[in-house]
């Protein structure tokens, strides 16, 4: 009796795998070759057939009125609680609402936010907040320095050197010479 074959890959019916309700999508189930043509871009011809205007490819959709949303109502409803991280998220929800109005309250509240999620060790999420309110413009310089504590605590600490640098010219154009007399002494230490 000779011996049986080995063989490298398993048998079919090791591998098959059953799906109930499953069907087979031919050609003909889709409508025909005419059709496949036309998903295709083509007529049945060969040649692309003639867009058809805007109009009638676009439908307008009809929407109920929203009454509008008073932002006040939201950003009152959002006061933190705690020291938690809840209250960390809260803080920057609202701090960030506040930077996509350009509200002047958004500085207290951006610095707010941040500290609380630097406290928690969140420290990309205090440095995604601080970097959106910066690229919107506020220049609290205050903003700046956190960011630079965020460098240090991620261990890139050649960033918060040149990130003290610019401050430290920043304060200066802004005649605060002792202040960035301070921020230049953070730079030596790192």
């Amino acid at each position: 009796m000779p011996a049986p074959e080995a063989t490298t890959r398993p048998s079919a019916s090791q591998t098959t795998v059953v799906l109930k309700g499953a069907s087979t999508v031919t050609h003909v189930d889709l409508g025909g070759p005419t059709d496949l043509l036309a998903r295709a871009g083509l007529s049945p011809n060969g040649h692309k057939p003639k867009p058809k205007p805007a109009a009638q490819l676009v439908q307008p959709v009809v929407r109920a009125n929203r009454p509008p949303l008073d932002m006040e109502i939201e950003i009152n409803a959002l006061v933190p609680k705690g020291n938690d991280i809840d209250a960390a998220n809260t803080a920057a929800t609202r701090a960030t609402l506040l930077i996509g109005m350009r509200d002047k309250r958004a500085n207290d509240a951006t610095l707010d936010a941040a500290r609380r999620l630097l406290t928690l060790g969140k420290l990309v999420a205090a440095s995604d907040l601080l970097l959106d309110f910066i690229a919107h413009g506020f220049t609290d310089r205050e903003a700046q320095r956190l960011l630079i504590e965020i460098d240090c605590a991620i261990g890139r600490r050649d960033t918060a050197r040149e990130k003290c640098q610019l401050l430290s010219y920043a304060y200066r154009l802004d005649g605060r010479t002792d202040v960035a007399e301070d921020v230049e002494r953070i730079a030596r230490i790192l």
